[in-house]
Order: C-alpha cells, then sequence, then structure tokens
C-alpha cells in the first residue's frame, strides 16, 4: 500500500513499512513557527506511521483511534517519522488557506489537500502519490502507459495526469473530474470494482 500521499510504502502482509520519504524533524518545527507567525490561529498536527498526533486545538474530522495522541505543540511528536504536517486555520478562508500555506513552504515541501474543508496537508520535497506510483512501476518495469489509476481528491490530481488512462469515481472532487478521462460510479455503486470486473472479465475471454 501506498499511503500518506506517498510518503509511506506498506507492506500489509508483513504489516511493515518498506520505505519512507517524511519530513525532516528541524524542518517541521521550523514551519510550525513561520506558520504560527503567518496563520492568524492555526491548528497543527502530524501524521506518523502509527496515526495522527495533534495539538488540543486540532479540530478533528475522522473518529480517533486508540494510537492517536493529543498535546500541547506539534514540536513534542518530532520523535517519529512524519509523513504530513497537518494545517488548519479557523480564521483564514478555506479557498486562501492551501496558498497561504505554499507561499510559508516555498520550496521546502510540498501542500496539497485531500477535499478535507479547511485543511491544508504538507509532505516532505517531491512526495505526492504520482512520484511513489511511478518509482513503484519502475521498479518493476511498468510504463505509465500501462497504469490506471482511480480519484476523487485534489491530492489525486498529479497521479490521474501521469497515469495512463485514469478514472474520477462520481461524486469526486470537480477539478478531479475535469482532469479524468473517464468518471465511472460511485464508492457507494462499487465503481471501482465494477470497472475492474469488467476488465478482468475481457481479459478472461
Amino acid at each position: 500500500m501506498i499511503c500518506a500521499n506517498g510518503a509511506f510504502v506498506f507492506d500489509v502482509r508483513s504489516r511493515s513499512i518498506l520505505e519512507s520519504h517524511v519530513l525532516e524533524p528541524g524542518l517541521v518545527a521550523s514551519l510550525a513557527a513561520e506558520l504560527r507567525a503567518s496563520l492568524p490561529v492555526p491548528s497543527l498536527a502530524v501524521q506518523g506511521p502509527g496515526g495522527l498526533l495533534f495539538e488540543s486545538a486540532f479540530p478533528l474530522h475522522w473518529p480517533p483511534t486508540p494510537t492517536w495522541r493529543a498535546g500541547e505543540r506539534v514540536e513534542d511528536f518530532l520523535d517519529v517519522p512524519v509523513a504530513k504536517l497537518m494545517v488548519q486555520c479557523s480564521a483564514t478562508p478555506e479557498a486562501e488557506l492551501v496558498a497561504r500555506v505554499a507561499a510559508v513552504l516555498g520550496d521546502r515541501a510540498v501542500v496539497c489537500h485531500s477535499g478535507m474543508p479547511g485543511l491544508a496537508e504538507v509532505s516532505a520535497p517531491g512526495v505526492t502519490k504520482a512520484t511513489a506510483v511511478a518509482r513503484w512501476c519502475a521498479e518493476r518495469g511498468v510504463g505509465a502507459r500501462e497504469v490506471w489509476a482511480f480519484g476523487d481528491m485534489p491530492n489525486d490530481l498529479d497521479m490521474l495526469a501521469w497515469a495512463g488512462t485514469s478514472f474520477a469515481v462520481a461524486g469526486a472532487h470537480p477539478e478531479v473530474r475535469a482532469a479524468a478521462d473517464h468518471v465511472i460510479g460511485s464508492n457507494d455503486e462499487d465503481g471501482v470494482a465494477r470497472v475492474l470486473a469488467a476488465a478482468l472479465a475481457r481479459l478472461a475471454h
């Protein structure tokens, strides 16, 4: 599994991390300080191998798990590999947040959003789903034209552009639907599974 926007490659069978492409602790600390100075009331979290480590003021949009931890500052969590620095700011309009975070980062990291309202996600330089999938395919001699990619949110756009054939599920972000070669059924309709099942049936014949 390629996880955390490409930061981790996880082997499901052995339950181990095969590759890590993470943010350096010193960079996370610097970015956190700069974001606090640039945004009105930012709240921060980091994603590590065990899940979310978040400041107590960070609004949670997902059900917490036992491995998640809260603290006063994300700097308290820099003893774990940081896949993503996550930024929310209730005083900054959602439409402006990613651009404002990107302006702080410059070329030191990559910022994207996965469709969660008011959330910017920061990864290490060069880390995207596209680069992770491309590297995985190159190691196995698979060309981009042979790859099908499915997506629903803006953090999938680079991957959809790289793949030879791209699909957006119904209900995907408008940018994703516009970029994809095909729009398929929604998750509730098992859209991805139906496309794959049809492809396997054609191969069988």
